[in-house]
């Protein structure tokens, strides 16, 4: 199949299973975007991913922190 125009982003830290989506996304002719590890996982296996970095031109963490389903943090933190 052809490339089309457009593409996933991948940040996880279970990859579990990753490898057959991102490959399932990529046989269908997505572009593969990924985080660092993440990136780094998929171009280990083979698959060529592109890092959200070098697409956005921002650093991995430009100074904000972290925030996920199991941190939690108020205002008073951002200063």
């Amino acid at each position: 199949m052809g490339k089309i125009n457009q593409n996933v982003l991948f940040s996880v830290s279970d990859r579990t299973g990753l490898l057959d989506l991102a490959k399932a996304f990529s046989d269908f002719g997505y572009g593969l975007i990924a985080t660092g590890k993440t990136c780094q996982y998929l171009s280990e296996n083979n698959l060529e991913a592109k890092d959200v970095s070098g697409v956005t031109g921002f650093p991995r963490n430009f100074g904000w922190p972290r925030k996920d389903i199991t941190s939690s943090y108020s205002w008073r933190d951002f200063s």
